[in-house]
C-alpha cells in the first residue's frame, strides 16, 4: 500500500484490531498528496473484500441544525445487529435517543477536523441486547478538501470468556 504518509493523516492505530488497521491503511493509500481520497477511489470490493459485510457509507448533510449524516450503504452484518436496514435514514432517527448527540459528534469531527476518528461503543441490537463495537471512521472528499462522506468499519468486540 506504500507511499510516504503525511504527518496530518497520521493517525496512531498500532494498539487497534487488525481490520481497523487494514482499512486505515487502504484509505490512506488511496489519498493523494496532503488530500483526502473521495468515494470515486474507494473500491472495497477490489481492496477489502471480506470487510463489506462490516462498512457503512454516511452522506454528510448540512442542514440548518448542523451536520447530519444518512446511511448511504449498510454492510449485511451491521443489518443483522440492528434488525433493519438503515439505507436512507439519519444516524439520529435511529441511534439510541440518550447517544444520538456523542455519536453524532464523533462523525462531525471527523467532518470537522478532516480526520479519522477511531472509539469504543455498545450497539443496541434486535434482541435487546448490547454488542462492544469499535468504529473507525475515516472522511472522503469528493473535492479532496471537504469531507462529503464519512466511511466506516465496526469491528465486534467480543468478551473475554472466563
Amino acid at each position: 500500500m506504500g507511499g510516504k504518509i503525511d504527518p496530518w493523516l497520521d493517525f496512531p492505530v498500532a494498539d487497534e484490531h487488525r481490520d481497523i488497521r487494514r482499512l486505515y491503511r487502504y484509505w490512506l493509500s488511496l489519498a493523494p498528496p496532503g488530500r483526502l481520497p473521495g468515494r470515486a477511489q474507494l473500491d472495497a470490493v477490489v481492496g477489502l473484500p471480506d470487510l463489506l459485510p462490516r462498512l457503512m457509507l454516511y452522506d454528510v448533510v448540512d442542514g440548518e441544525g448542523g451536520l447530519r449524516f444518512r446511511v448511504r450503504v449498510a454492510g449485511g452484518m451491521l443489518v443483522d445487529l440492528l434488525g433493519h436496514n438503515p439505507t436512507g435514514r439519519f444516524i439520529d432517527e435511529y441511534v439510541m435517543p440518550d447517544r444520538r448527540a456523542d455519536v453524532n459528534e464523533a462523525f462531525a469531527s471527523v467532518v470537522r477536523d478532516r480526520r479519522p476518528h477511531c472509539w469504543e461503543n455498545q450497539l443496541w441490537t434486535t434482541g435487546t441486547e448490547f454488542v462492544r463495537m469499535r468504529r473507525l471512521a475515516l472522511p472522503l472528499a469528493t473535492d479532496g478538501v471537504a469531507p462529503d462522506i464519512v466511511l466506516a468499519l465496526y469491528v465486534r468486540i467480543e468478551p473475554e470468556r472466563t
